[in-house]
C-alpha cells in the first residue's frame, strides 16, 4: 500500500524564510532595517562585554560585598495587628537586647549584645570586654564571670563583636530589628559608632527597619497611658519567669515568648 505524506495543517501558516550560510551555521536572512538595529545593539553592548571580561580585583570585590543592599521601605509596624502579620510572614525578625556599663547616660557603653531570629534557632550572645572604658573592678568581674585570662578577654572587644554581628546579619538578611523599649539602646549604639568611627555597613541598626514592642503595646493595648516593663509584661501574660532579667540573652528569650503569644492572636487584649 502506498503511504501518503501529508503536510501539517499549520505549515501553510508559516512564512517562508530564505536561509543564508555563515560559516557552518544556517541563519535566516534579516531585513535591512533589522540588520541596522542589530548592528546598533551590538555596538552598545561592546563596552559592556569588554568590562565583563576584565577580572574584578580583590579590593573591588571586598568593596562590592561590603556595600549594603538597599532595602525596600516598608510601612512602620505600629499596631499589634501589623505585628502579627509580620510574625506570621516569611520575614526575618531579629530580636535584639543590650546591656550596658558606665556612669551616666553620656558615659555608658555596650556591655552585652544578644539576638535571636524569631521562629528560628539562629542566635548570638556576646559579652564585651573593653578595658579602655572599664573600671578595674568591672574588668575583674568580667574575668571572674567568664573564667578567661586577660589576653583571652581582650579578643572580645566591641569592634570585634560588632564585626561578628555584621557577619551574622550578612549570612541571613534581616527584615526587621525588634527590641523592647529601644530608645536608650539606639542612643548608646549611635554614640559607640561615632566614637569608634564604624563604617556604615557595621551600623546594622541604622539600615534595618525597627520595631519597638514596648511602644506598640503602649499605643495599641494601653491607650498611650503608660509603658509596661518587660518583667511586668511577662508576669501579666502568665509566662514563666525562671531566668534573671536584665541579662541580654534572657531578655531575648522572654521577648521571644511574648511574640509567640501575639503571633497567635494579636486582636485579643492580653493585658487586661
Amino acid at each position: 500500500m502506498a503511504m501518503s505524506h501529508k503536510k501539517s495543517r499549520h505549515a501553510k501558516d508559516l512564512p517562508a524564510v530564505a536561509p543564508t550560510r555563515e560559516g557552518d551555521l544556517t541563519t535566516p536572512s534579516l531585513k535591512p532595517q533589522d540588520e541596522a538595529k542589530l548592528a546598533q545593539l551590538l555596538t552598545k553592548l561592546q563596552p559592556q562585554r569588554k568590562e565583563a571580561l576584565v577580572p574584578m580585583s580583590a579590593a573591588k570585590a571586598r568593596r562590592v560585598l561590603a556595600t549594603p543592599v538597599a532595602r525596600r521601605t516598608q510601612p512602620p509596624i505600629e499596631t499589634l495587628k501589623a505585628l502579627r502579620q509580620v510574625l506570621n510572614s516569611p520575614a526575618n525578625v531579629l530580636i535584639l537586647d543590650l546591656e550596658f556599663y558606665g556612669t551616666g547616660a553620656e558615659n555608658t557603653h555596650v556591655g552585652q549584645l544578644a539576638g535571636r531570629i524569631f521562629g528560628r534557632h539562629e542566635q548570638f550572645n556576646y559579652t564585651v570586654f573593653q578595658p579602655s572604658d572599664m573600671a578595674p573592678v568591672q574588668q575583674l568581674k568580667f574575668l571572674k564571670t567568664t573564667n578567661l585570662t586577660y589576653q583571652e578577654a581582650i579578643k572580645f572587644d566591641l569592634d570585634t563583636t560588632m564585626r561578628k554581628i555584621q557577619h551574622f546579619i550578612q549570612r541571613q538578611p534581616i527584615d526587621y530589628l525588634l527590641s523592647y523599649d529601644n530608645h536608650f539602646d539606639l542612643h548608646v549604639l549611635n554614640g559607640e559608632a561615632q566614637r569608634h568611627q564604624w563604617p556604615t555597613e557595621r551600623c546594622f541598626w541604622q539600615q534595618i527597619q525597627l520595631i519597638d514592642l514596648a511602644a506598640i503595646l503602649k499605643t495599641d493595648a494601653l491607650n498611650g497611658k503608660a509603658m509596661v516593663s518587660l518583667r511586668s509584661l511577662v508576669g501579666l501574660l502568665g509566662l514563666r519567669r525562671e531566668l534573671p532579667f536584665h541579662e541580654a540573652q534572657n531578655d531575648v528569650e522572654y521577648i521571644n515568648r511574648v511574640l509567640q503569644i501575639y503571633a497567635l492572636d494579636a486582636n485579643q487584649n492580653l493585658l487586661q
